[in-house]
C-alpha cells in the first residue's frame, strides 16, 4: 500500500465538503500523478461496455479478443517507427518519461488495438457503418435550412459548415481495408487520419455516450471514479498509480488538498461558494465557444493551461468562479492600474 505519510488523526479530520483528509489527499494523487493510467481505467470500462452492448445485442465479438502475440508485433512497428524517427533515443525510456510502465503500456497498445478491432477491423464486413456514420457523418441542424454549393463556398469559417468526415475520412479507409482484404493482405488503419480523427472521435462518441462521474460531481468517501454505474475505489486507483508517486507528488498533491480546503472554507463562511450545479452551467456556456473549433475544451485546459486532469480543473474553477462573483466586475481603470504597476513583476 502507499504511504502517505500522514498520521491516523490527519486522515480522519474532516473538510468542509464532508471527506476525510485521507480520502481527498488519496484523490488528489489520482487525479495528478496518476490522471493517465486513470484515463486508461476510464477508457478500459467504455471498450468493455461497448463489447458487452454488441453482445447483448447479437454480434459475434470473437475478433475482439486480442492475444499477446498481436500486442508484441503493435509494439514492435512502433518502436521501428520510432526508432527511424529517432535514431539513438531509447524507446523505452521516452515510454516510462510519458508516465507509464512497460506493463501499463502494453495495456494501452491493447486498448487502441481493440479500439481498431471494434470499430475499423481487418474484415471490412465487420465494420459497423451505422455508428460510423452516427460519430463522422455531418451533424444535422433540423431548424437549419441546408446549404447549397455556392453558399456553403461563401461561408467565411470552413470550421462552421458542418464537417462530413465519413465521407472524407472514413469511406477512403474503408475502401483500403477492402482491397487488403480481396488480396489477403494484413490491414490497419494507421498515420495522421487514425491518430488524429478516427480514434479521438471514437473516443468522444464512447465519452459522450457514457455517464462519467468524478469526485467533483459528488461521490461517496472511497469511490473515486463511477463509469455507467460502475464505481472503482480510490484505494484500487491509488494502488495503480503507486510506481508514478515519489515525494514529490505527494508534497504537491497535500499543498493542492490544504488550498482548495482553505479557499473552500473562506468561501463558505462569506457564503460566496458557488454550487457544484452552477459551476457546470458556466462550465457548459464556456463549451459553446468550442463547438467548431479544432481544439477542444479539455484541450485547452489540459495540454494548454496545464491542469493534471479535468477533476483538478473542476475544483479549482468552481473556486476561482466564486471568488470573480464576489468581486463583482472590475472597473477598467483599476485593471489598467493593476498592468501597469505589476507588468514588471
Amino acid at each position: 500500500p502507499q504511504d502517505l505519510q500522514l498520521t491516523p488523526e490527519e486522515a480522519a479530520v474532516q473538510g468542509p465538503n464532508g471527506l476525510s483528509y485521507g480520502e481527498e489527499y488519496k484523490r488528489a494523487l489520482v487525479y495528478s500523478a496518476g490522471s493517465q493510467l486513470l484515463n486508461q481505467t476510464t477508457v478500459s470500462a467504455l471498450i468493455e461496455a461497448e463489447i458487452a452492448s454488441r453482445e447483448a445485442a447479437g454480434h459475434d465479438m470473437s475478433h475482439c479478443v486480442i492475444t499477446a502475440e498481436a500486442i508484441d508485433a503493435r509494439i514492435k512497428a512502433l518502436q521501428e517507427n520510432f526508432g527511424e524517427k529517432n535514431p539513438g533515443v531509447d524507446f523505452w525510456k521516452t515510454v516510462e518519461a510519458m508516465g507509464n510502465t512497460r506493463e501499463t503500456y502494453r495495456e494501452e497498445i491493447e486498448r487502441m488495438i481493440l479500439i481498431d478491432a471494434l470499430f475499423f477491423p481487418a474484415d471490412p464486413e465487420r465494420w459497423p457503418m451505422d455508428i460510423l456514420q452516427e460519430i463522422f457523418g455531418p451533424e444535422e441542424k433540423p431548424d437549419e435550412p441546408a446549404l447549397g454549393p455556392e453558399e456553403a463556398s461563401q461561408q467565411p469559417d470552413p470550421l462552421a459548415a458542418p464537417q462530413d468526415l465519413m465521407t472524407q475520412t472514413v469511406m477512403p479507409t474503408y475502401e483500403e481495408a477492402k482491397k487488403a482484404f480481396a488480396a489477403g493482405e494484413h490491414f490497419e488503419i494507421g498515420g495522421f487520419i487514425a491518430q488524429y480523427v478516427l480514434r479521438p472521435g471514437v473516443m468522444r462518441w464512447l465519452m459522450d455516450k457514457a455517464v462519467i462521474e468524478e469526485p467533483s460531481a459528488g461521490l461517496p468517501e472511497g469511490v473515486a471514479l463511477r463509469v455507467n454505474g460502475r464505481d472503482f475505489s480510490t484505494d484500487s486507483l491509488l494502488a495503480q498509480a503507486a510506481p508514478l508517486i515519489g515525494p514529490v507528488e505527494l508534497e504537491r498533491s497535500r499543498m493542492l488538498v490544504d488550498t482548495l480546503w482553505a479557499v473552500e472554507a473562506a468561501l463558505v463562511a462569506k457564503g460566496a461558494l458557488l454550487s457544484v450545479e452552477e459551476a457546470k452551467e458556466r462550465i457548459a456556456e464556456e463549451r459553446l465557444e468550442y463547438v467548431n473549433s479544432p481544439i477542444s475544451y479539455e484541450q485547452m485546459q489540459l495540454q494548454f493551461l496545464g491542469f493534471p486532469s479535468m477533476e483538478v480543473f473542476h475544483r479549482v474553477y468552481r473556486l476561482r468562479q466564486s471568488f470573480k462573483t464576489m468581486m463583482g466586475e472590475v472597473p477598467a481603470a483599476e485593471v489598467q492600474a493593476h498592468i501597469e504597476a505589476r507588468r514588471d513583476f
